[in-house]
């Protein structure tokens, strides 16, 4: 630029450069925004760890035994294996002698965490032991906070 051309044609020049530099950004987020979808797609297919956390998960194929059993696996290890012995604090995450708002703060997490609504596109395995671990999480609430 040279200090002697009219304000008009400067300003015009940078307007033009912020227009190519805003294009570019756009243009690199879309994409970023195909890659991770891509990668979601890919990974909702194969990786079992996606369940529950909002991912589509797609069945490509028939289901053969062998599917079948290591879904059941997955399904007695990933949701946890509480039962109505297990003690309050344990079920919540919560130290013994907590305050209400712990307890309200953890029981809106594990229920966010558990909720079978999460589990739709899964299986009604899955969203049958998400319902009892939800009447857990609810049971295990009330004993705390009905002991305060």
């Amino acid at each position: 630029m040279n200090f002697h051309e009219p304000k008009a044609l400067v300003a015009g020049r940078f307007f033009l450069l912020l227009q190519v530099l805003f294009f570019l950004a756009v243009l690199l987020g879309l994409i970023l925004y195909r890659k991770k979808i891509k990668e979601r797609e890919k990974g909702a297919e194969v990786n079992p760890e996606n369940l529950g956390k909002g991912y589509q998960v797609r069945r490509t194929t028939i289901p053969n035994p062998e599917t079948e059993k290591k879904q059941t696996t997955f399904l007695t290890t990933t949701f946890p294996t509480w039962n109505e012995h297990t003690p309050p604090h344990d079920v919540l995450g919560v130290p013994v002698g907590s305050d209400e708002m712990t307890i309200e703060r953890s029981f809106r997490d594990r229920m966010k965490k558990y909720h079978p609504d999460r589990f739709a596109s899964d299986g009604v395995e899955y969203q049958k032991r998400a319902h009892e671990i939800v009447l857990l999480i609810q049971t295990a609430r009330e004993k705390l906070v009905r002991k305060k």
